[in-house]
């Protein structure tokens, strides 16, 4: 009698996992052929500042600024702003040389910040950019060529605020960069699902935008210093506070790739990065968040007491197939 009760009470998860499932990736559709669009057919062109916190980034720096001189988008609508963060390389020589002769470069030093760490130098980067939308990458970096022109699409349509995408370039025979892409695509699954669903919580600053006056307005980076990362997760949740418009960019021709983590202490860093600007997600995405982990771990694990009852492998299987 008590495995029959247990068994009823395994299915009953088990149909309460598949519907979440079903409507997690309705969320996912919605977001990706909302995403996916884009025509150029404006007449107006919108003007950006790209923000680049660049520390101890020597090796790498020269991929980003070359893809940088490539953008395909009228010159004086665009300015690049790179802020070299205290760096102890020689990062900004090497960004000095690469960016002679191109007059909407610009290089500043972020000396001593208002703000600790990488929200200290975008700050700085934020107060003297000239253009009305601000896009920000990371100095390890590759930018496509036609990323104004998206973003441009986004931003005629009233958005304050525009998501992209950055997956990692894989690293050959690396199996900790293969995770970590895969856990980045899972990372940006979740962003489009519960965005899709109404409830948009986290960004990747790698390939992320924003209405300059209105993040000014709320003092900029100077609102967000809860913790030390969180540029982009506690930016959203400043925009969901406020009923600013958020909209997204899929097109794969607008991924701005960023090179893979090596090693699993670099996944490891990027991870604790991010659990540390969770704690500032409102109560209610808490739940959400906390609910939909569970179900799946419980899905997952599920297997594990096929020995009490054969009724645990239906849930396990269940999340295999989905």
């Amino acid at each position: 009698m008590e495995i029959l009760l247990l068994d009823k009470i395994v299915l009953l998860f088990t149909i309460v996992f598949f519907f979440s499932f079903l409507l997690y990736f309705s969320g996912v559709l919605r977001i990706f052929r909302k995403g996916s669009e884009n025509s150029f057919l404006s007449k107006s062109t919108a003007s950006f500042s790209v923000l680049v916190a660049c520390k101890n980034e020597e090796e790498k720096i020269h991929q980003l600024i070359n893809s940088l001189k490539n953008l395909d988008y009228p010159a004086n609508k665009f300015e690049i702003i790179i802020v070299d963060d205290n760096s102890t390389d020689n990062s900004l020589g090497k960004i000095e040389d690469l960016i002679k002769g191109f007059s909407n470069f610009k290089v500043i030093s972020s000396g001593k910040k208002s703000i600790t760490g990488k929200k200290g130098a975008l700050q700085k980067g934020l107060e003297i950019a000239g253009k009305d939308f601000i896009i920000v990458t990371d100095a390890d970096c590759v930018v496509p060529p036609l990323l104004l022109q998206f973003y441009n699409d986004r931003f005629q349509t009233g958005s304050d605020v525009v998501i992209g995408v950055s997956p990692f370039k894989l690293l050959k025979n690396s199996f900790w960069s293969k995770y970590a892409s895969f856990d980045n695509l899972r990372s940006y699954l979740n962003i489009f699902a519960f965005s899709g669903l109404g409830l948009p919580y986290s960004a990747t600053a790698r390939n992320f935008a924003f209405n300059k006056q209105k993040f000014l307005s709320q003092g900029g980076y100077l609102s967000l210093t809860g913790t030390l990362s969180g540029d982009d997760d506690l930016l959203i949740n400043l925009a969901v506070s406020l009923g600013w418009k958020i909209d997204y960019l899929l097109n794969t021709e607008s991924f701005v790739f960023s090179h893979g983590k090596e090693n699993l202490n670099s996944f490891l860093k990027q991870k604790a990065r991010h659990t540390e600007s969770s704690k500032f997600y409102s109560k209610k995405m808490k739940v959400v968040l906390a609910t939909w982990h569970i179900l799946n771990l419980y899905a997952y694990f599920s297997i594990c007491y096929f020995w009490v009852s054969t009724a645990f492998v239906i849930p396990f299987f269940v999340k295999i197939f989905l």
